[in-house]
């Protein structure tokens, strides 16, 4: 099923159809799960860029632990605006803070959104809601357009939705490196007692 015929889809189908698909990803790895996931949104949304938005707490900002495979995805990565600081206020930021979606088809008339996001992306429609994970806030699920009022309630009611199972897949990938990581050590670690039980019988 292509873009278009997704996007065309009666709302249960469309959101089905996605999580369904979400749910097909097999990658353990977070970042290239988040980025197959973003991927599939940006094409039931018929949207530009696509990203999921994770806090980090050492530098107070949301990163872009997901971003779709598109033009203006990859673009946003090259010129370095895949990083909000919290403290600067862009909607997304604030959609992190109060938990409340954000919705505009007139991007460039919103005196909050980074200039780079609407002079260098080109953004016009941008689409924001608040992502869980387990039950903390953990960053923002962001739909970008350079069409102007690309997103309507209809679509906003989908990415709600689609966000809850973002978290689920995101608590899924982060429990499958964890584990893998303490894999890794106790490897290791069993390598470091088996090493001196040798040199001690020598």
């Amino acid at each position: 099923m292509d873009a278009d015929q997704l996007a065309s889809l009666p709302e249960t189908d469309r959101l089905f159809d996605t999580i369904v698909r979400l749910f097909g990803i097999a990658t353990p790895e977070l970042r290239p799960a988040l980025t197959q996931a973003s991927t599939l949104i940006a094409e039931a949304l018929g949207a530009d860029k696509v990203d999921v938005f994770l806090h980090e707490v050492a530098s107070d900002s949301l990163v872009a632990m997901g971003t779709s495979e598109t033009p203006m995805g990859r673009k946003q990565h090259e010129l370095g605006l895949h990083i909000l600081a919290i403290s600067h206020g862009s909607p997304p930021t604030q959609v992190f803070r109060s938990g409340q979606p954000y919705l505009t088809g007139r991007a460039d008339q919103d005196p909050t959104q980074p200039r780079g996001i609407v002079e260098e992306l080109g953004v016009r429609s941008q689409l924001d809601v608040a992502l869980a994970v387990g039950v903390q806030r953990r960053g923002v699920l962001a739909v970008c357009s350079a069409t102007p009022d690309q997103f309507t309630e209809r679509d906003l009611r989908f990415l709600t939705a689609v966000a809850g199972w973002i978290g689920l897949l995101t608590q899924r990938s982060e429990l499958s490196e964890e584990l893998a990581h303490q894999a890794r050590w106790q490897g290791r670690r069993d390598a470091a007692e088996e090493l001196a039980k040798l040199t001690r019988r020598q």
